[in-house]
């Protein structure tokens, strides 16, 4: 995996998940 580099797309789709993830927890913890 290391091998790979991160492109762009990638890097975009893999902080799109943590962000997602993220205002869940924060949301929940908001309830």
């Amino acid at each position: 995996m290391k091998d790979v580099p991160l492109s762009p797309t990638v890097l975009a789709f893999v902080l799109l998940i943590i962000s997602n993830c993220f205002m869940t927890l924060a949301w929940y913890g908001h309830l």
